[in-house]
């Protein structure tokens, strides 16, 4: 075998063995970064946790309406409102 002929089977055989991922690509700044599960973005667990205030709110809400609903006396919902709405209005002037 001449010199020519063992060199180019070398470069052949070297070129035939598979590299590890690691080792065959290097990460760059340039590569996007790897996706991570859906709620990982910052926005998508903000959105969660807004959701999740927003279910709670609703449930103590409805059980203040319910318990006024269920309640027998009605003018003890009527004198809630009035008081309601006077503060608000007091509220409203205040800030004027």
């Amino acid at each position: 075998m001449s010199a020519a002929a063992t060199s180019s089977c070398v470069r052949r055989s070297v070129a035939s063995v598979s590299q590890p991922a690691a080792v065959a690509k290097q990460p760059t700044a340039s590569d996007p970064e790897p996706a991570g599960p859906w709620y990982a973005g910052r926005f998508v667990r903000l959105i969660l946790v807004l959701l999740a205030l927003f279910f709670v709110l609703h449930l103590a809400l409805w059980k203040v309406v319910y318990d006024f609903i269920m309640d027998a006396d009605h003018n003890r919902l009527h004198d809630t409102v009035h008081t309601a709405w006077a503060r608000l209005k007091d509220t409203v002037n205040a800030l004027d």
